[in-house]
């Protein structure tokens, strides 16, 4: 290892470095001799010699930076390096083009296709270990960033769902209700985005959050309103959405609250997969939540599907059909004493308490936090028993006592 080499090694620490893989890629032995030679003194490297190699070793172990010529034979470097950047899980890959193409036109395809440096053969060594360093820290930190960011969105997210489920059990109630739904429809449309209309089912109610108890239990069951709760209720998407809006990377989110209510309407432009998130989240959200809605007014899942399929100006049928799909599954309907209660159950009627008063929704599936709630409600034995749920046919479960 020559001099300027050891001075680096130096710099970074063996260990530190030790920990990166990088791969290799060039036609010529003796050219790729040079790089990993130049380089396996401080990372693990790895050689390829063309650009299906390079691609079949990526898809088997994701290096943290690839070295690649760009003049081979097959697909070259430049062709090599889209096809990474066009898949999704090898997009952030640093490619760093070591090549003896030296014009600037060439330059400029390079960082076309998605390289992030440009380096000209022959390479030398304390420059080409200066170029891997300076990208393999660009790469962590860019990582380090993302993942704080991730840590801190699912944390105010998680404090926003408890905070909705100690202030209104019941919007909390639906909120889980609604995810569900909306899990299994985006499942069926295969949207790659398909987080964030999930997480609008629990983010649309944080708004009810305002709204007395008794308020929302009324509107629920289709209790005639007086003009002043009637606008509250009105003013509750407006209001998550204020709350949401706060939240950076939920903008798509926000707009979807908002405009749940009265979303875009007939006609449906554009098919599931490509329609606009907002538009589309706003739609889902209507639907499922009248759906909802019915369900709490004793209506049944066929009648439902038939009214929406009657109302082409606000519902679309294609949503309508997938919703159909998901909701009608075969279950039977048990009566389980509290501690017979299981996730994946649903309840078939309100959980009440011994005055009578709602403490569960009817049509609420059953979670881990569901359940933890429900045991926490109960710690004077106010709620009735037995409980009647909905357990799908295939998930029987053991008859009560």
């Amino acid at each position: 290892m020559n001099t300027d080499g050891n001075t680096v090694a130096q710099t970074q620490g063996d260990d530190s470095a030790r920990r990166f893989n990088l791969l290799a890629v060039d036609d010529m032995p003796e050219n790729l001799d040079i790089l990993v030679s130049s380089l396996s003194d401080l990372y693990h490297v790895q050689g390829a010699t063309s650009g299906e190699t390079a691609l079949k070793i990526v898809a088997r172990h994701k290096p943290d930076l690839i070295l690649l010529d760009v003049m081979m034979p097959g697909i070259d470097g430049f062709e090599t390096c889209r096809r990474l950047k066009k898949n999704k899980e090898t997009a952030d890959i640093p490619v760093i083009f070591v090549t003896s193409l030296h014009e600037v036109k060439d330059e400029r395809v390079g960082f076309a296709a998605g390289g992030v440096d440009y380096i000209n053969k022959p390479s030398v060594p304390s420059i080409l270990l200066a170029r891997v360093k300076t990208h393999l820290e660009l790469s962590e930190a860019r990582r380090n960033i993302q993942n704080i960011l991730n840590q801190t969105l699912a944390g105010t997210i998680s404090i926003m769902t408890e905070v909705l489920s100690l202030a209104n059990p019941l919007a909390f109630s639906r909120a889980l209700r609604l995810r569900k739904l909306i899990q299994e429809i985006v499942k069926q449309i295969g949207r790659p985005d398909a987080w964030q209309f999930e997480l609008s089912a629990i983010l649309s109610q944080l708004g009810c959050i305002t709204l007395p108890t008794n308020v929302l239990q009324n509107f629920q069951r289709g209790i005639i309103a007086s003009a002043e709760n009637q606008e509250r209720y009105e003013h509750y998407p407006e209001l998550s959405a204020k709350l949401v809006s706060h939240i950076p990377r939920l903008e798509e989110i926000a707009q979807m609250v908002k405009t749940h209510l009265t979303p875009p309407c007939a006609p449906f432009l554009g098919d599931l997969q490509t329609r606009p998130a907002a538009v589309l989240g706003a739609q889902i959200l209507k639907l499922t939540i009248d759906y909802d809605t019915q369900k709490l007014y004793g209506i049944s899942s066929v009648m439902a599907i038939r009214r929406f399929r009657r109302d082409r100006r606000d519902y679309d049928p294609l949503l309508v059909t997938i919703l159909e799909s998901v909701v009608m599954t075969e279950k039977e309907e048990q009566e389980v004493m509290l501690h017979g209660l299981r996730v994946g159950m649903v309840l078939a009627a309100d959980m009440v308490d011994r005055e009578g008063g709602c403490v569960m929704r009817q049509g609420t599936e059953l979670t881990v936090s569901i359940l933890n709630l429900i045991h926490s409600l109960n710690r004077e034995s106010t709620i009735q028993q037995p409980i009647l749920v909905l357990v799908p046919v295939e998930q029987h479960t053991a008859p009560s006592d």
